[in-house]
């Protein structure tokens, strides 16, 4: 094999080994921190939030978290959304007190983080990264919904529809299924935005954890800055293997080899 081409080789396999198994994650949310409870009234405030600021950003990212809830206006209805930190795993708890039967009404439970009009607050492929983790707790038949928001510069740049779940446990969210990588290769994320909404009346759904991880079993994603490295090593090895084929690759010296050259070359070999 010619040194070029072994080096190519060599220049792709460290730029493809980068971006494949993660050093970490990024947190989103421990949901152990800063305690809040919001909550909204059909018949009154139905539309309720609390914006903190200044949080540990090892524990919320960006140190930032918006808390909203929200249920149909005029109805009889109510939710809250409640976090008391304390020992071990607190959790964010989401309930749906009452609902204006026979209405078929759903509450909704906003985080948010960051600023959504801003840039390069969330680096959303460090460590490569490629899906969303989400832990809760919820009774095996619970069935609650859950829709991803990123945002970069004011603008939405993809989103994950409201997806079913059913019972508690660890959930992974491709972000191929959520962002527009393309939009995202230029700037870091503004804000993320999860919203979980369920339609059962008196079952509570903690969200424990919320953080990025690399899934092996999804697709891997480089970090933005590797992009063009990798293609144009992919176009090397290609031209490289394009000219061989044609008798055209470049020798060590630089110069083509012609086949005579080639063939009294070999016919000298003992």
């Amino acid at each position: 094999m010619a040194p070029r081409t072994t080096a190519l080789r060599a220049l792709l396999a460290a730029l493809l080994t980068a971006t494949a198994a993660p050093a970490g994650a990024i947190v989103i949310d421990t949901f152990e921190v800063e305690a809040f409870s919001v909550t909204a009234l059909g018949m009154g405030a139905f539309f309720a939030e609390d914006p903190q600021v200044g949080l540990a950003p090892a524990e919320v990212v960006t140190g930032t978290r918006h808390v909203s809830v929200q249920v149909e206006p005029g109805a009889a209805d109510s939710a809250q959304a409640r976090l008391t930190p304390g020992a071990g795993d607190s959790g964010a708890e989401l309930e749906y007190f009452q609902r204006d039967h026979p209405l078929n009404h759903f509450p909704f439970f906003g985080f948010r983080y960051g600023d959504a009009t801003s840039s390069g607050l969330i680096d959303l492929l460090a460590d490569g990264a490629n899906a969303f983790e989400v832990s809760v707790l919820a009774d095996p038949a619970h069935e609650w919904f859950l829709s991803i928001h990123p945002s970069l510069g004011g603008a939405g740049v993809g989103i994950l529809p409201a997806v079913m779940q059913t019972g508690g446990g660890t959930f992974h969210f491709a972000f191929t299924d959520v962002v527009d990588l393309t939009a995202v290769e230029a700037a870091d994320l503004g804000s993320l935005l999860f919203n979980f909404t369920f339609e059962a009346v008196g079952p509570i759904l903690t969200v424990l954890d919320i953080r990025t991880v690399h899934d092996p079993s999804l697709p891997v994603l480089p970090e933005p800055a590797l992009f063009p490295l990798v293609a144009a090593g992919l176009v090397a090895l290609a031209w490289t293997r394009r000219n061989r084929r044609r008798g055209q690759g470049p020798s060590p010296s630089g110069a083509c080899e012609s086949s005579q050259s080639r063939s009294q070359r070999v016919s000298s070999v003992p």
